[in-house]
């Protein structure tokens, strides 16, 4: 049997990775200095060993076969290095899959956000049509539990991810992954740290649409405003869906509701569906149900199981995920890591959560987050919050100081829409603000796309400690 090291393992994308492999006869090892629930929980519960920290031991004896690296592995990283120095092939993880999916029907949602959500809902409609998918969710689905799964059947559906594949392989993920079927949600800069501009970053969609076979499609989220010009690109169908008028698939009639979403479809202007239900709240997730609906018009799922799906979809862990509830007040989790992700998590949980107080704690964590010329979008993210929490920046000497935005200017910025915002950079400290100030109804949303666990647990359990 051969055996596949994996350096970066605890990433959502590296974990799936490494059970994809494992059930494909390979032994898997890994290894990160970045282990946290509930990537780590997985690991276990697929039996794939880990080791927290990097060193050239960590490869073992015998030595690996093969050596697959994630993107947040230095350059200079000791496992990657050892492996150079023996010869040993290494792979980026798109570099990978590239190999895998040869044997499969791949479906590759792409966009700046909301691929988790849109790939979750999507497995679970493919799960519940019988067809038996294989996934690779960027999140954890909570109708099914997993991140991935290897079916049975011809489709692969995945995310594709616009960013880097690894530091020694600068090739934008998504360009790997042979989309049979590719769905780009919107398109709105990020990762600039790699991008040196939008128009890099447009051009490198419109790659990946021209990838997409002539008999294959293209869906498009027609409301993003540089998406027109990434379908374009394409030289396959494309089908575009949104809110606008001029979409082929538009939600209408739309009522939100806190716990649900009610809306009609047209399809091409002409009624399609009528009433359709969504299990979950706001506006932006019924830009993934259009997308589901418009792919199961192409692979001819029945509208009973299409709606069977969307009115069950209990939605992927850490995008508003319930945490608990102590003393009447509401601790909720969300991955958002961007101005324009803030923004629109602040917007549905107001629907989630209707008429209550929202504190939200912001965690400056990501390259994009930090980044100075994102403070005229943290002007208008924040509107929708009673008040904002934020923790010290992470790695701040990781940004040049010309890019880097500092404290003052991100708390006036916000200002201009939310003047009660406090930057409080001991971690305990926030709890303690939070519990001194939350009252019963009032609901606390921690938003990160690394860790914020502590303060979580934290702040549930002072809640819990004054509760008596």
């Amino acid at each position: 049997m051969k055996r596949v090291h994996i350096v970066s393992i605890c990433g959502v994308a590296m974990s799936a990775l490494a059970k994809i492999l494992k059930d494909r006869g390979y032994a898997v090892t890994g290894s990160d200095e970045d282990v946290h629930p509930p990537v780590t929980d997985l690991l276990t519960e697929y039996g794939i060993p880990y080791v927290e920290g990097h060193q050239a031991e960590n490869l073992g004896d015998p030595l690996p076969d093969l050596v697959v690296v994630g993107n947040h592995a230095a350059v200079d990283n000791p496992e990657v290095t050892a492996a150079r120095e023996a010869g040993l092939p290494i792979l980026s993880l798109p570099q990978m899959l590239h190999e895998l999916l040869a044997d499969y029907e791949p479906i590759v949602v792409t966009g700046t956000h909301g691929k988790t959500s849109t790939c979750s809902l999507l497995a679970w409609m493919l799960e519940r049509a019988g067809l038996d998918p294989s996934f690779m969710v960027g999140g954890i689905p909570r109708n099914l539990g997993v991140n991935t799964r290897l079916g049975s059947g011809k489709l692969f559906l995945l995310e594709g991810d616009e960013y880097l594949s690894a530091k020694f392989d600068r090739t934008p993920k998504f360009l790997y992954y042979r989309p049979r079927i590719g769905i780009v949600m919107n398109v709105a800069l990020d990762h600039i740290n790699f991008f040196s501009g939008q128009e890099e970053y447009i051009e490198a969609f419109k790659r990946f649409a021209a990838l997409v076979p002539a008999d294959g499609l293209l869906l498009a989220g027609i409301d993003s405003p540089n998406v027109a010009s990434v379908a374009a690109a394409a030289t396959s169908p494309v089908q575009t869906f949104g809110f606008a008028g001029d979409a082929e698939w538009q939600a209408a009639n739309v009522r939100l509701e806190p716990e649900r979403s009610v809306f009609d479809v047209l399809h091409r202007g002409q009624p399609y569906l009528r009433d359709v239900i969504l299990a979950q709240p706001g506006r932006y997730v019924l830009l993934s149900a259009l997308a589901a609906i418009a792919l199961a018009r192409h692979l001819g799922i029945a509208e009973q199981s299409v709606r069977e799906a969307l009115a069950t979809f209990e939605g992927a862990r850490r995008r508003l995920e319930m945490r608990g509830e102590v003393g009447g007040v509401t601790v909720v989790e969300d991955f958002a890591h961007h101005p324009t992700q803030a923004r629109t998590s602040l917007e549905t949980a107001s629907v989630r959560f209707p008429d209550r107080r929202l504190w939200c704690v912001y965690d400056l964590h990501t390259f994009s987050s930090r980044n100075r010329r994102y403070l005229p979008d943290y002007a208008q993210a924040f509107g929708q919050a009673h008040g904002v929490v934020l923790p010290a920046m992470h790695h701040p000497e990781q940004i040049p100081e010309a890019q880097r935005m500092s404290i003052p200017e991100l708390t006036e910025a916000i200002r201009q829409t939310q003047p009660n915002v406090a930057y409080i950079p001991n971690r305990p400290e926030i709890v303690t603000y939070l519990a001194d100030r939350a009252q019963p109804g009032d609901v606390v949303l921690f938003m990160s796309s690394g860790g914020l666990e502590d303060l979580i647990e934290g702040l549930l359990e002072t809640l819990r400690q004054r509760a008596g």
